[in-house]
């Protein structure tokens, strides 16, 4: 796999901790989307990076709803 995002990727962007656990409160309290904090991670990345994504259409693909901790949920 690796030759192959070597080969498309051009960059790979993070968040940090907090910023997923704010996307996943976004998420539940705004879109009324239940995720998994690791599902939250592509909105946490736009979020952080904001900047990198002004003025483009971009698409957040959000998965998971396997969520034990209600807490997550809670505005932050």
């Amino acid at each position: 796999t690796f030759p192959i995002i070597h080969h498309l990727v051009d960059d790979i962007l993070c968040a940090d901790e907090d910023t997923i656990l704010h996307a996943t409160s976004l998420l539940a309290n705004h879109a009324r989307i239940i995720a998994e904090p690791s599902g939250a991670v592509p909105l946490a990345v736009i979020l952080q990076h904001r900047i990198a994504f002004a003025g483009q259409n971009v698409v957040a693909l959000v998965s998971g709803g396997n969520l034990d901790d209600l807490d997550l949920l809670r505005p932050r």
